[in-house]
């Protein structure tokens, strides 16, 4: 961006996206293949084990709901735009909050899992509407 070299940008950009696509399929693989080794990594009491292992599939799709969000946030700070991060948490924090306040008094735990993963998916669609306005700066 500061170079206001759009062709690197747009080449940065995409590769970036390619590895994230990468990253999130290893961390979805390894964590399904090795939950339960992953959470005695922290403890060994049975009944943590168990109830840990009632949430795994949400732990697994973490890397799809956040991760463009991630690399979105690196980008704009990177850039030095950071309005547009500062609204987008604005706007997710109110997603997660209608989330966790309809779904946690129908499912418990399991909604504020969902309202989480609610939050992290929010961020990176907000975050990617806000992309069109830091590829403005090259036309």
């Amino acid at each position: 961006v500061g170079a206001k070299n759009g062709k690197l940008f747009a080449a940065t950009i995409k590769m970036t996206f390619k590895w994230l696509v990468v990253l999130v399929a290893i961390l979805m693989l390894g964590y399904h293949l090795g939950n339960e080794f992953f959470i005695l990594l922290f403890t060994n009491i049975e009944e943590v084990v168990a109830m840990a292992m009632t949430y795994n599939v949400f732990v697994l799709f973490y890397p799809v709901c956040a991760g463009i969000g991630m690399v979105l946030y690196g980008v704009f700070c990177g850039a030095t735009k950071t309005a547009p991060v500062r609204n987008m948490m604005l706007m997710a924090l109110l997603v997660f909050y209608l989330l966790q306040w309809q779904l946690v008094p129908l499912w418990g735990n399991s909604g504020l899992w969902l309202a989480l993963l609610g939050f992290m998916l929010s961020q990176s669609i907000i975050l990617l509407f806000y992309l069109s306005s830091l590829r403005r700066i090259f036309a």
